[in-house]
């Protein structure tokens, strides 16, 4: 039996929370983070792009290198290199200085097609 059910690049998911998706908005799917394709109402389901290159709103202290593994700071709505409690992010898809407040990350680490 064929058990492949997708490459795994988007997905479905419903917006359970009290606030309108915007498209390009950081969705937090448990331990890692998706990006809004399109606008998701509440209540409403609709598409998430589980990886590819983004670029993200960064906090402007954090200086990474290429490669560096990077965070979702829910509170703060950035990436950060601080693991704490944030869910994953992915890899830095290029090196940030500090006082940078924009960065590209590979988002969950898997190149899009």
């Amino acid at each position: 039996m064929n058990s492949f059910r997708g490459q795994g690049y988007r997905s479905q998911y419903t917006n359970g929370t009290s606030t309108a998706i915007a498209s390009g908005d950081v969705v937090v799917l448990g331990n890692e983070i998706g990006i809004a394709v399109s606008d998701i109402a509440v209540g409403a389901t609709g598409v998430v792009e589980r990886c590819g290159v983004h670029e993200l709103a960064a906090t402007s202290a954090d200086a990474w290198a290429d490669g560096a593994q990077l965070y979702w700071d829910a509170a703060t709505e950035m990436l950060t290199d601080t693991a704490a409690a944030n869910p994953l992010a992915g890899k830095a898809y290029e090196a940030k200085v500090a006082l940078v407040l924009l960065a590209d990350v590979l988002v969950n680490s898997r190149p899009s097609e």
